[in-house]
């Protein structure tokens, strides 16, 4: 496959990745670096703020990783708002 841009041209191959490691899961529930709060004031998740202040408030000062993981055990799906492209992606693509 190729991609150009411009004038140029860049080749892309696709490639097959094996995950050696299973029953990984949820991995963003071990981060606790940052609480909800903290993250809000993040540019990437500034859209979030005035739902989260409304109807989440009582997560605004848990850890990051705690607060979301809940959302998920409460079959809201608003917490994939806070994951990026990557971890999104793979959300979609379970059974």
């Amino acid at each position: 496959m190729f991609i150009k841009v411009g004038d140029r041209e860049y080749p892309f191959h696709r490639i097959r990745i094996e995950l050696i490691e299973t029953g990984i899961q949820e991995l963003f529930r071990l981060f606790d670096k940052k609480t909800i709060r903290e993250l809000l004031q993040h540019r990437r998740y500034e859209h979030l703020k005035e739902k989260v202040i409304k109807e989440y408030t009582e997560l605004l000062d848990v850890p990051a990783g705690i607060a979301i993981y809940q959302m998920k055990k409460n079959h809201d799906l608003f917490y994939k708002e806070f994951l990026n492209e990557h971890f999104a992606y793979f959300l979609t693509q379970e059974p």
